[in-house]
């Protein structure tokens, strides 16, 4: 039975559509819709039905699905067991890590393990918490501790403290807020809150008041487009030190940023770098985990 189909199926289950697989495993739609019809005709059994345009796992379909997460498990298993080596060298790892920390820090992790070791490095920039049990992915970087994740091993790379930040031309044009009531007036941007964001108190800038919440004049379901926003003047937004510290070299003439109110503790995000023990040695992932943080822990470059 192949095992690519088997990841396929697992993913529509997961994600709840095809679509949604196709986007995580990288896959065109009719890809994954074939793999399907193709596990279907070699176990001669409907996995699948369709319920008011929502796909239903069946019965044999509920069953399979057990029996394929421990197949994927295992596979991974046996690769890495064939693969290891006294090194990194001739590894192939898949790295996952959110959109915004990915946009700053994925390719320059990839440099560093691809710098040291002779090894294949994917990164899929993605939000959400991946199953590091199923195998498609080796690592993951999440600016938070995944609760209730079995048998996974966690490790706390650094924390980013989060602060409010504008442009000096937003100050120059509409005057830097001395207390907080001033915000009142000012320009805010914010996060949409009909959104779920992975971090939960991304728009605590708006809770600065007590009793009140404050109106974004702006929202966008992006930390980079936050920064971007921040940066061209838009207004008065919530960033991480390890954004803002990207100022100089965003293409834009207002790109410098002033931290307003740094008297004022912000949320802290800690990033914890995640993978199945399983697949590593006690060696190797110290060997990954300490790349990661000598890549996180200072500012990243362009």
């Amino acid at each position: 039975m192949d095992i690519d189909k088997i990841a396929s199926f697992h993913e529509v289950v997961l994600t709840g559509s095809v679509r949604g697989a196709a986007q995580k495993l990288h896959l065109s739609e009719s890809g994954i819709r074939a793999h399907i019809r193709g596990l279907e005709k070699d176990l001669d059994v409907r996995l699948f039905s369709t319920i008011n345009q929502r796909l239903t796992l069946t019965h044999s379909g509920s069953v399979f699905f057990a029996y394929a997460k421990k197949c994927l498990k295992n596979y991974e298993t046996m690769r890495f067991a064939i693969h290891k080596r006294e090194n990194l060298n001739g590894m192939s790892i898949r790295l996952s890590i959110t959109l915004a920390m990915g946009y700053f820090y994925g390719t320059q992790i990839a440099k560093a393990l691809m710098d040291k070791y002779d090894m294949s490095v994917n990164v899929y920039c993605e939000d959400g918490d991946p199953d590091l049990n199923a195998g498609s992915r080796d690592l993951a970087i999440r600016g938070q501790y995944m609760e209730n994740v079995p048998n996974v091993a966690q490790v706390f790379i650094r924390k980013m403290e989060m602060g409010l930040y504008a442009s000096e031309a937003y100050l120059e044009k509409y005057g830097r807020p001395k207390t907080m009531e001033d915000l009142k007036h000012h320009r805010l941007i914010g996060f949409p809150e009909q959104i779920q964001h992975v971090f939960k108190d991304v728009n605590w800038h708006l809770h600065l008041l007590s009793g009140e919440v404050l109106k974004p004049t702006f929202t966008i379901n992006s930390n980079i487009a936050i920064l971007r926003a921040v940066s061209e003047g838009l207004g008065i937004g919530s960033l991480s030190d390890y954004a803002s510290s990207l100022q100089q070299h965003i293409d834009c003439e207002t790109a410098k940023l002033v931290q307003l109110f740094p008297e004022i503790d912000g949320p802290t995000v800690k990033v914890y770098g995640s993978y199945d023990p399983e697949n590593f040695s006690d060696k190797e992932a110290k060997v990954l985990m300490d790349i990661v943080k000598d890549v996180m822990g200072v500012p990243p470059t362009p």
